[in-house]
């Protein structure tokens, strides 16, 4: 495990390091979530590290349909990522879909994109029940993903882990920090968008949209105050963010775009696509996105064109006229040795 999150971290700074993911990630982000969640539908955590200013998408979000998507292409000739944008699950979602449909008993299913581009389930149940279907459930999963013609992954199914006990460590003053402003803000109706520890630093940061009142803003930073006090906490700092709502309306709009994109390119190994990324901080919206080809390779040039056509024929299209609007971006394609292909 230690292996394979050292690996992790290696891939990312090489390709998406960003100061701004970085100070995300290690400020522990605690998102306030505020829709209900489906509570009969349990899936591997997928991971996206978002913010203003760059995402890295590991995670995908978009998806399915039930036509075979290889005879749809073919036939009616609709575009490769045309066809998953107009769709509405992930290759993850659809997997385990179909998989709990069919009758097995899944406790959830995933994709990672390193070491490997992997995409695995972990199947409930005893250990006898689990030897019995793993074959099958391997056969099913390679037919979904034939169906689609994603050929980057290998397959992965596991029994899943017997339940742990809930993380019993005894929380750090930021974390009982974070907790006491949290319920504190509620109780108040004071909303915000997200909050995390900076444990180095001592200090919770809040994120509140930039369209909140300098009034609001200075209610919600005695409150967290008042919070810290009546919990003797008063040697915990406490930041406020500004997050720049032009940006999180234009990432919300884009996201299905960008989340097709991904999942198209990367789930076929012809794309050579290892990455993609975006930022819209500073605009326009960049898009790049990473493959495994070297510049000086004979194929790159063409390689690089035919990402380039396959992500503008989606962009401009009219199914995805709505989440773009007039919104100016850019694209950027890199080799494996980090040069531009499609601007050269």
């Amino acid at each position: 495990m230690d292996r394979e999150l050292s690996e992790v971290k290696k891939h990312f700074e090489e390709h998406y390091f960003d100061e701004e993911i970085a100070r995300r990630v290690k400020g522990n982000v605690h998102l306030k979530l505020k829709s209900d969640k489906k509570k009969d539908r349990r899936f591997i955590k997928r991971i996206t590290f978002i913010s203003s200013a760059a995402v890295l998408l590991i995670g995908l979000f978009i998806g399915s349909a039930f036509v075979s998507p290889a005879v749809e292409h073919v036939a009616a000739k609709i575009p490769y990522l045309k066809l998953i944008f107009k769709s509405q699950m992930s290759i993850s979602e659809r997997i385990y879909e179909e998989l709990k449909g069919a009758g097995y008993d899944i406790e959830g299913a995933g994709v990672s994109f390193v070491p490997k581009k992997t995409v695995s389930v972990t199947v409930g149940g005893t250990e006898q029940y689990y030897s019995s279907v793993k074959g099958d459930i391997e056969k099913k999963t390679k037919e979904i993903l034939d169906s689609w013609q994603y050929d980057a992954y290998k397959i992965q199914v596991a029994k899943a882990p017997a339940e742990t006990k809930v993380d019993e460590r005894n929380p750090s003053r930021p974390e009982l920090a974070m907790d006491a402003i949290v319920k504190k803000l509620e109780s108040e109706k004071l909303s915000f968008r997200t909050m995390g520890t900076n444990e180095k630093e001592k200090e919770v940061e809040i994120e509140l949209p930039d369209t909140d009142s300098v009034e609001q803003r200075e209610k919600i930073k005695a409150a967290a105050a008042e919070a810290l006090k009546e919990n003797g906490l008063e040697d915990i700092h406490i930041k406020i963010r500004l997050a720049k709502m032009k940006f999180v309306v234009m990432e919300q709009r884009w996201q299905p775009i960008i989340s097709a994109i991904a999942e198209g390119l990367m789930s076929k190994s012809e794309y050579k696509v290892k990455g993609v990324g975006y930022s819209f901080h500073p605009l326009p919206l960049t898009i790049t996105i990473k493959t495994s080809v070297d510049s000086k390779s004979p194929e790159a040039n063409r390689l690089a064109e035919k990402i380039e056509n396959e992500v503008k024929e989606l962009i401009h299209s009219d199914a995805a006229k709505t989440a773009v609007k007039d919104d100016p971006y850019r694209l950027i394609i890199y080799s494996k040795d980090k040069k531009e292909l499609n601007n050269r």
